[in-house]
């Protein structure tokens, strides 16, 4: 019996004393130095705003990290334009122009700096925009839900529009059902409020040329129909409760964007979209801020309106 127990016992104490051996390896993984963050979409008509945030290790909290006091100057191509000034007393803050919008079809560039990081740039213009012809609501049906209390609101979307030739679009396409809220005063439907639902697209319906867009809107680019009359189809299902609300219009928003607008909203939207999984394969997101991340990118937008009846 004393045997066996010396036996079992002498592997143990071999492997605790390799393991006891073992030194700490030190990998020298440095943390890279951080970097500003710009984020602008901009457009004609309307005052430019910049976000400007500092990138954070990968392990980190998830609060956003902005910066308060940095240089944001807009350029014309070369030609100096104005500084941005800080817009810090809402939840998100950026800088914005003064008394300027940008004009369509020209070039121009955003230069940041703040202390402790290196100077960032990016350059985008507006393109020229491209009108909804025409819009339509089809196969309307809005019934009660079996066992419930709220009604199902069914139909057909048809958006027409005519793409530009000899040159390659791209396109983000937004629909919104607007609802108004409602009293019954002495027999008299009186409306109190309105408001309007993103309609959300399924992610899995998109393809090489077109994507859903994180927030359930529509990125694609004019490659199968370029230069032509484009009629998009779209299927539209929402809920909502009739007791308290009616549909009012679907508002309908066309931008033409920028290739670099659609690279980074295709892209950010794949990585959204991505299964949270160690074999997943990774997103790299575009970017065209030289020295640092985000996307500065122009585009126009044309806004149709139908009532759902």
């Amino acid at each position: 019996m004393r045997l066996y127990t010396s036996r079992l016992w002498f592997p143990v104490f071999l492997i605790c004393g390799l393991f006891a051996c073992e030194q700490p390896v030190d990998l020298n993984i440095q943390t890279p130095a951080p970097k500003l963050v710009v984020i602008s979409n901009f457009t004609a008509q309307s005052d430019l705003r910049v976000r400007v945030t500092s990138s954070q290790p990968v392990i980190t909290s998830n609060e956003t990290a902005f910066i308060y006091d940095a240089d944001v100057a807009l350029y014309q191509g070369d030609l100096f334009l104005q500084d941005l000034t800080l817009k810090n007393d809402v939840q998100d803050p950026y800088y914005t122009t003064s008394q300027f919008s940008p004009v369509p079809g020209l070039e121009y560039t955003i230069r940041v700096s703040a202390p402790g990081y290196a100077s960032v740039e990016g350059r985008s213009s507006i393109p020229e925009q491209v009108d909804i012809s025409d819009l339509q609501i089809v196969d309307l049906s809005n019934q009660l839900e079996p066992k419930g209390t709220l009604n199902r609101l069914n139909y057909k979307v048809n958006l027409e529009f005519a793409d530009r030739e000899s040159e390659r679009n791209f396109y983000h396409l937004t629909l919104s059902q607007e609802f108004l809220s409602f009293e019954l005063v002495d027999g008299d439907t009186i409306i109190t409020s309105r408001r309007d639902r993103r309609l959300q697209f399924d992610p899995n319906s998109g393809n090489n040329l077109q994507v859903i867009h994180y927030d359930g809107s529509i990125l694609f680019e004019d490659t199968p129909f370029n230069g032509r009359q484009q009629t998009f189809s779209l299927p539209v299902e929402i809920r909502y409760k009739a007791s308290r609300e009616i549909p009012g219009r679907l508002v309908a928003e066309l931008r033409v964007v920028t290739e670099e607008y659609y690279l980074f909203h295709t892209s950010l939207s794949r990585q959204q979209q991505t299964p949270d999984q160690p074999y997943a394969d990774p997103v790299i997101l575009y970017n065209n801020i030289k020295n640092g991340h985000g996307i500065f990118a122009g585009y126009s937008s044309s806004v149709a309106s139908v009532e759902v009846r």
